[in-house]
């Protein structure tokens, strides 16, 4: 479960210039349901700063897409790298003079763009960066409201390669502002920064759950000490959170991270999120240091040809 106040920061946090640096002069396209992880947190957002929103409803093929692109430019996308995959390889098609749909679609000037869900490889990067798109990955789960890091240009990067910023680009990032992180190794040890230990990544900050809606902090997703078991491993470096991509548990998956030391520590953490096994409640409105029940969900609406489900 989420609390009113976690909500605010995490929103407060995911504006700021180093993360989605919205401005209520933006067009914002997630292709990301709010259904799950909240649409990575940019409704709130949205909402909170004035930016337009273009929802793209159940129409997620790459055509459908592109099309909606002509027709509401975004300045910022949100979507995972199987969509984003598919629509560069259409879209690269679409130049070629041979193609059927030659001319048709324009990718918006200085278009940027929030993927995630999954690995980035560096060559979907490259593929939008040479349209002028830049491609900022990052790493969460539905427990941490769900931006944990993110990939952004570093200021000790402006003067490397490109080869150099591309391959950083391709990890999942530094912490978010707020957010501690840490590996710890299989005997419980905190693992040092140095890039090649490999552990369990752990979190904890005022927007990760603190416990799970009627299961409390079960042991095997929470430490003595309060910090949340992601069940992925990764290893830290003084920069980056390197991915590699395994799982430990049934939802662990390696990462390399990018860890910026921060000053201090955050001990307080929101209130529990609701954990996807159970039951939806009903309405309620959020109120500061308030538990809030997720908003029971319509019946699924019925598939149309050609479009799959949302």
């Amino acid at each position: 479960m989420y609390s009113h106040r976690s909500t605010v920061l995490h929103s407060l946090v995911g504006a700021l210039p180093d993360a989605t640096a919205v401005r209520n002069t933006d067009v914002v396209l997630p292709v990301t349901p709010m259904f799950h992880a909240n649409s990575w947190g940019m409704p709130y957002g949205a909402v909170m700063l004035g930016v337009k929103l273009v929802f793209p409803g159940p129409h997620l093929h790459p055509e459908d897409l592109l099309d909606l692109m002509q027709q509401e430019p975004p300045t910022l996308t949100l979507g995972v790298p199987t969509i984003w995959l598919a629509m560069i390889q259409l879209y690269d098609s679409s130049l070629q003079p041979g193609s059927p749909h030659h001319g048709r679609w324009q990718l918006p000037t200085g278009l940027r763009s929030m993927v995630g869900g999954a690995a980035v490889p560096e060559s979907l990067i490259r593929a939008f960066g040479r349209h002028g798109v830049w491609i900022m990955q990052g790493w969460g789960m539905t427990e941490t409201s769900p931006v944990g890091t993110l990939a952004y240009p570093r200021a000790e990067l402006q003067g490397a390669s490109d080869d150099e910023r591309l391959r950083r680009a391709a990890m999942a990032g530094v912490p978010m502002p707020l957010v501690d992180l840490r590996i710890r190794g299989d005997h419980g040890q905190d693992q040092p920064w140095d890039g090649t230990s490999v552990g369990e990544l752990q979190v904890r900050g005022p927007f990760i759950t603190g416990g799970y809606h009627e299961a409390g902090a079960p042991p095997d997703k929470f430490t003595a000490d309060g910090w949340l078991r992601t069940g992925d491993v990764g290893q830290l470096d003084r920069r980056r959170l390197a991915p590699h991509r395994r799982h430990r548990r049934d939802r662990r998956r390696r990462l390399p991270v990018d860890h910026r030391p921060q000053e201090g520590h955050h001990h307080h953490r929101g209130r529990q999120e609701h954990h996807a096994r159970q039951p939806r409640g009903r309405d309620q409105a959020a109120a500061p240091d308030q538990a809030v029940r997720g908003d029971r969900r319509p019946p699924p609406l019925p598939r149309r040809a050609g479009h799959p489900r949302p």
